[in-house]
């Protein structure tokens, strides 16, 4: 027969995922009213995801939300002009 155990185990409490989850959705879902883009987007709770077509100016200001974990871009292979870019040259036209 064994001793009896020297500590009380007690069940960790595990944080509720689904809460902080439900939370950044709505998050995202904010901002994509405030920009506009609210109709046009598809939610996907399953995978926790929204699906919009966003411009480049709009996809900045989503990636600058706290709910925003990644960006995936649908095009892969496309040629980007200076100025959608963060460079110099770019940045300089759009000033002026």
């Amino acid at each position: 027969m064994l001793p009896p155990p020297a500590a009380d185990f007690r069940k960790r409490r595990v944080p509720q995922v689904g809460d902080a989850a439900a939370v950044a959705m709505e998050q995202i879902g904010l901002a994509l009213r405030r920009l506009g883009l609210d109709r046009l987007a598809r939610r996907n709770d399953l995978a926790g995801a929204y699906v919009v077509k966003a411009t480049a100016e709009q996809i900045r200001e989503l990636a600058a939300t706290p709910g925003i974990q990644a960006i995936r871009l649908n095009r892969r292979h496309r040629n980007i002009r200076k100025s959608d870019t963060l460079a110099p040259e770019g940045l300089e036209r759009k000033k002026a």
